[in-house]
């Protein structure tokens, strides 16, 4: 398209009106400072819809060229990131488009003022946003705190029935009638459900308070999975349940917290033995490669739903399955062992189909990255 004109090329450099050459594609060949001042500098090879606002309606070429007299309103996306509203209207000469264009103030203007009065709303909306933020949070310690205090009050005397059940247990077995002996039974196993649940209230509420932290020293993590192993073995022979372990290596030395560790892996032992069923099996193994560590436990248990597993580390989600020998569990020891496993930098991936079992892994980085927070 020919512009070589005296006339034309003083209102191509100064006069305040946006033009642009276009080919057939829609591309822009050619755009005047006037344009690149109002819709962005490097001008030349976009196309034309990808400069125009997306969520405001926008006449094509086609439908621009049909008509020439026309006046069209085009909403720009202007180079400072609000919309450049043009009247414009465009020619057409062989395969090119010449569009010329210049700023409706008055649309410009009320498109100001909505803006405003957005920012202004959604400002508004922030703070009350960060209002209600501080409130949960303040809701949320005054919780955590009333759980940490209940559930410390409630330790002692819980603790005191459960030594004197195990004593009268002890002591006066042979001298009491059976019904007696059942009810002391039911009493300590009632008592010791009560201690353990008691102690997750307590480790929920500090790690939700941000008081968890880890006493971290060198120790022999496959030393700490057996050990593990062989406290939970006992309550595996109770259900008949044969379990094994399987390690690549006999030592590895890694910084943990090792009662904590302990504590996750304890859990996810027991929780594996608890949903198998009589006469399963039950494999505990490690591995190991040059920057991880990998601790898989395989059951073929009652297995969950994929709904169920995906609020499997919610707590008091309800998420835990169907135990096969009625125990009772709250599943919060699941969501401890996750962030403990998540305080050591390490990530807990569950696989599970009902019916079939579950696979749990534990990933540990060998060594921990530095805290530069």
């Amino acid at each position: 398209m020919c512009l070589d004109n005296p006339f034309i090329d003083a209102i191509w450099d100064s006069a305040p009106l946006a033009i642009l050459i276009l080919n057939a594609e829609g591309r822009i060949e050619e755009a005047n400072t006037f344009a690149s001042e109002l819709i962005g500098e490097s001008l030349g090879g976009r196309l034309y819809s990808d400069l125009l606002v997306d969520f405001l309606d926008n006449p094509g070429l086609d439908i621009l060229a049909s008509s020439p007299q026309k006046t069209h309103l085009i909403q720009f996306s202007g180079s400072g990131r609000l919309p450049v509203p043009l009247l414009c209207h465009l020619f057409k000469k062989e395969a090119q488009y010449l569009l010329i264009g210049y700023i409706d103030y008055h649309e410009m203007n009320v498109l100001r003022k909505q803006l405003f009065s957005l920012n202004h709303e959604l400002n508004n909306l922030t703070r009350e946003l960060h209002k209600k933020n501080a409130e949960l949070k303040r809701l949320n310690d005054l919780k955590n705190q009333f759980l940490g205090m209940a559930a410390h009050d409630l330790r002692k005397p819980t603790g005191i029935i459960l030594n004197y059940s195990e004593f009268l247990l002890e002591d006066f077995h042979g001298t009491i009638n059976e019904e007696s002996g059942q009810f002391l039974i039911r009493i300590r196993d009632l008592s010791q459900h009560m201690r353990q649940l008691i102690n997750d209230f307590l480790d929920v509420s500090m790690i939700e308070a941000g008081k968890f932290d880890l006493a971290l020293q060198q120790s022999d993590l496959i030393s700490l999975v057996r050990q593990t192993f062989d406290m939970n073995t006992m309550l595996a022979r109770k259900k008949q349940i044969h379990i094994a372990m399987e390690n690549e290596t006999d030592s590895l030395l890694l910084m943990m917290d090792s009662s904590k560790m302990e504590q996750a892996l304890n859990n996810l032992i027991q929780n594996a033995i608890e949903h198998s069923h009589e006469k399963g099996e039950i494999i505990v193994s490690t591995r190991s490669d040059a920057d991880q560590i990998q601790i898989s436990i395989r059951d073929h248990g009652v297995g969950m739903s994929p709904d169920k597993l995906k609020k499997l580390f919610h707590p008091f989600s309800g998420a835990v399955s169907r135990k096969t020998g009625g125990e009772k569990s709250t599943g919060l020891g699941l969501v401890i062992s996750k962030k403990i496993i998540e305080a050591h930098q390490g990530i807990i991936q569950v696989e599970s189909k009902i019916g079939e079992g579950s696979l749990v892994t534990v990933i540990l980085p060998k060594r921990l990255k530095e805290d530069k927070s």
